[in-house]
């Protein structure tokens, strides 16, 4: 079997995968389920991805580093912190409403990201979030529009309590299952409202 026909099938297996994970959570889903959506045999499925926690471990990489370039691509072209802090809310929001039941870094995971190359991975993808929120404060620095501060511990702050407002809506405030669109929004206008207050202590007047 050659190296092309077999990377395709894993992103074959990672596609097919990725829509049972995103619809009813990595717990509930099974291997053999996979399999039969694939028309592949288990022993085929296993083939390519030895276990259940390889084959989370693909589909994490596919989805959180495109969730990584989307906040640079974003980040990049920013003409103003607010502009780019508006636009990463919103995609850190559409990326927890389509992988909601995946529970990826909300501290609702299921054992399967106690796994040490997921809980690698996890740091990994926050490093590179942080390395970015960093970079992007510095050039706001340098472009006059925020005051000198420690941009390692500020932007620590920021993600910290944009993570803190998902949470508590999520699983203190509601507990629901499936959150509705309402609470989505929700979500929005208290992350919209704390970078409005966030950026009166941040910015060079």
């Amino acid at each position: 079997m050659t190296e092309q026909i077999t990377d395709h099938k894993k992103e074959q297996i990672i596609a097919t995968a990725l829509k049972r994970f995103a619809h009813f959570g990595i717990a509930k889903t099974t291997m053999n389920e996979i399999a039969d959506d694939l028309s592949l045999s288990k022993a085929s499925l296993y083939y390519y991805f030895p276990d259940k926690t390889s084959l989370i471990l693909a589909v994490g990489h596919h989805i959180l580093f495109d969730f990584v370039k989307q906040q640079e691509a974003t980040l990049n072209k920013a003409l103003n912190f607010k502009a780019g802090m508006q636009n990463l809310i919103d995609i850190r929001i559409e990326f927890g409403k389509k992988y909601f039941m995946m529970h990826i870094g909300d501290g609702q995971g299921d054992s399967y990201f106690h796994d040490q190359q997921l809980h690698h991975l996890m740091e990994d993808v926050r490093q590179q979030e942080q390395l970015l929120l960093m970079a992007f404060m510095k050039k706001m620095q340098q472009q006059g529009e925020l005051k000198a501060l420690d941009i390692v511990a500020t932007s620590q702050i920021f993600t910290d309590v944009l993570t803190g407002i998902w949470v508590f809506e999520i699983h203190v405030l509601h507990k629901t299952l499936i959150p509705s669109d309402d609470q989505f929004n929700n979500i929005r206008t208290k992350c919209l409202n704390m970078l409005n207050i966030f950026y009166d202590g941040i910015k060079r007047v």
